[in-house]
């Protein structure tokens, strides 16, 4: 395989573009571009950012957890799936005695229990942006919360197929942990600081994501 570079996109449109892909393979290879920026555009609004209804929770509790890419959207610049995500934190009280208090981060292991990642997921045609993060979010983490602005946009490639993927991240700061969710017999989680993700996981685009919510949460009365 070629070598694989991950480039945060400034002003990305995800475009919708009808083409067959495989289960599972939108893991990241570990190797990242040291040219990625560090403050990116979010994606166009006209693309991305749709409101959200005020039912949401109530349509979480009636959800029927999603199987199959029928719906599935795809990238115009890649021709790979569009990947939508999450990052979920909670700000520990204490912290350094600056008043911030400690950042963490909820991290899952794959399907098979391995590795170190957080949740994501297809974007679909009939939901929103940040819906679609809050179901991964649900799915695979058992997790609620209050979802912050877009961090970035980036492109990855598939470990399994030569395929380039777009990657988006929100911050969700966690309200309500689940002691049973959808995915909980197939995936770990665990609350982790920030500098065990980044010796950790081995999704750079994740990392870097981090990275910016780390950048924000280091700004006074900075709104994540």
């Amino acid at each position: 395989m070629a070598a694989i570079a991950t480039d945060r996109q400034a002003g990305m449109q995800p475009e919708d573009v009808q083409m067959e892909d495989a289960p599972d393979d939108e893991q990241a290879t570990p190797s990242c571009s040291s040219e990625a920026s560090s403050t990116s555009a979010p994606p166009s609004p006209v693309h991305c950012i749709m409101a959200i209804g005020a039912h949401y929770m109530d349509m979480v509790q009636e959800e029927q957890f999603r199987e199959g890419r029928e719906l599935q959207r795809y990238s115009a610049s890649t021709g790979g799936r569009i990947v939508v995500g999450c990052i979920p934190y909670r700000v520990r009280a204490g912290g350094d005695g600056d008043g911030e208090g400690e950042l963490e981060v909820l991290v899952i292991s794959s399907q098979k229990g391995h590795g170190m990642m957080f949740p994501k997921g297809g974007w679909e045609l009939d939901e929103s942006m940040d819906d679609a993060a809050r179901r991964e979010a649900l799915e695979e983490a058992g997790v609620r919360g209050e979802m912050g602005k877009v961090l970035g946009c980036w492109h990855y490639q598939s470990r399994r197929y030569q395929t380039t993927y777009e990657g988006i991240m929100y911050p969700l700061r966690v309200t309500d942990e689940l002691q049973q969710w959808p995915e909980m017999a197939s995936r770990k989680r665990t609350w982790a600081t920030v500098q065990q993700v980044m010796e950790g996981c081995q999704h750079c685009w994740m990392r870097e994501a981090l990275e910016e919510l780390v950048a924000r949460h280091a700004k006074p009365q900075s709104a994540l």
